[in-house]
């Protein structure tokens, strides 16, 4: 609920000529639907319930949905948010190695936040060297509940 807290106040905190495009991740991906939209608050209105009703499941894999972003979406920032450690092939390492061959020149900022308890049950690492190589920021998030 954390994240998806934060994610709807930071749509409404963004500028009306921004344009945002969500895409929730476990062991799939499940995109919004539609394509990119402006920040307006009748837009982010309307995507809201959606976002309300996504549920964490699976394994934490965002490859899939880090590929779409880059190849459909053509983002100048991603954030990517997660609850835990990366477990699918590769795991941590392997999606900083996506991210690379996907964004070689680091034209797009990548953004990690890690959600959970204690920092420790985070990949604290993998995030920061992700946000780093990306010029983007890594940001841990107290949660107060265990998933």
């Amino acid at each position: 609920n954390e994240a998806k807290n934060a994610l709807i106040k930071a749509l409404y905190e963004m500028p009306a000529t921004k344009k945002f495009y969500v895409i929730f991740f476990d062991h799939d991906s499940f995109p919004m639907q539609g394509s990119s939209r402006y920040a307006l608050r009748f837009q982010v209105d309307f995507v809201r319930p959606w976002i309300e009703k996504q549920t964490p499941r699976g394994t934490t894999d965002p490859s899939e949905s880090i590929r779409d972003a880059f190849e459909r979406i053509q983002p100048d920032t991603i954030w990517i948010l997660t609850d835990g450690w990366f477990n699918g092939k590769g795991g941590g390492p392997g999606v900083r190695q996506l991210i690379t061959d996907l964004n070689p020149d680091r034209l797009v900022r990548v953004n990690t936040v890690g959600f959970a308890r204690a920092s420790s049950q985070v990949d604290r690492r993998t995030l920061g060297a992700i946000a780093s190589d990306n010029n983007g920021t890594f940001y841990f998030s107290p949660s107060g509940h265990r998933d």
